[in-house]
């Protein structure tokens, strides 16, 4: 009886040491839960909202303990997380759409360089091809995702884009002068336009106009007729008296083919205090020959400084 005795409490203290034992040495590391991983440490407890380092990877395990996929906010940043679980960098393509992360997983917003190219990613970290406008300027980025330069046929347009950015109005490009419109586009035609108009206060604080033009004729031209439109910072359509020209009336300098006027020309805007906007219509040209030339209105392009 005593030997049984002795037996089963042998036995018991054997079967405590053995669960003792596998308290103290949990597996740990990787496991799976019907297909949704989770990471457990030695000491019993598991990965929770916690970011886990395996094989330089890195991985994140939400408030399940679950091995995060695809997006997920933290900290106040999206990451991206493959298939694996494997924390993303660099290039990543979702769906139709490509994004970029940083050597630290966080998405790529605003521009980027890489190999000599820039590229603009939304605030979403979605990388914009097509048009693209950050703060005033108008920038265009290829099907790739690249920004362009130089001269670009877009919409059956000519467009240029000095360090990226579309030019508007008058512009110099390798020696040769250049009027691209309101919204960009190269203005080709056989009519003189505007080179640019620039507002200025004179010494005495009266506004001044400054108006360039560009003779895109083949005979030189000595005076030009043109239409003009005054607005107030709100605006609003304004009601002067008229202008006039420091030293002679309306546009009278020769200007060569393919030439511009002068930049030091202007014109005092009497009644117009307080103008912030003007509009400027060229509606027809007088050539030196004596001719005068009416531009049909179809042909008749508004500029705005």
């Amino acid at each position: 009886m005593k030997a049984k005795k002795l037996l089963i409490r042998l036995v018991s203290m054997m079967l405590l040491f053995v669960l003792l034992c596998g308290i103290g040495t949990a597996e740990a590391g990787w496991q799976n839960d019907r297909g949704r991983w989770w990471y457990s440490f030695a000491d019993g407890s598991y990965a929770k909202d916690k970011w886990i380092q395996d094989n330089d990877a890195w991985y994140y395990f939400d408030h399940e303990g679950y091995m995060v996929i695809g997006w997920k906010r933290i900290g106040g940043a999206w990451y991206y997380f493959e298939d694996s679980g494997r924390m993303a960098t660099g290039w990543v393509r979702d769906g139709s759409n490509w994004y970029h992360f940083d050597s630290a997983g966080s998405v790529t917003t605003g521009w980027y360089q890489e190999s000599g190219k820039w590229y603009f990613f939304a605030k979403s970290g979605k990388m914009q091809t097509g048009w693209v406008q950050d703060g005033k300027a108008l920038y265009y980025m290829d099907a790739t995702g690249a920004m362009c330069m130089g001269w670009q046929k877009i919409g059956g347009s000519w467009f240029y884009f000095r360090n990226g950015v579309m030019c508007k109005g008058g512009e110099t490009i390798d020696g040769k002068n250049y009027v691209f419109d309101a919204n960009g586009r190269l203005v080709e035609g056989s009519y003189p336009t505007i080179f640019s108009i620039d507002l200025v206060n004179d010494a005495m604080g009266f506004p001044c106009a400054y108006i360039q033009i560009l003779n895109q004729t083949k005979v030189a031209i000595d005076r030009v007729d043109f239409t003009i439109a005054c607005y107030d910072a709100y605006g609003r359509k304004m009601k002067g008296f008229g202008m006039y020209k420091q030293d002679k009336l309306w546009y009278d300098y020769i200007i060569l083919p393919g030439d511009k006027s002068p930049a030091n020309v202007f014109w005092y805007l009497y009644g117009f205090a307080g103008v912030r906007t003007m509009t400027v219509t060229i509606t027809k040209y007088h050539t030196t020959d004596g001719r005068t030339v009416n531009i049909p209105k179809s042909q008749q392009i508004t500029f705005r400084n």
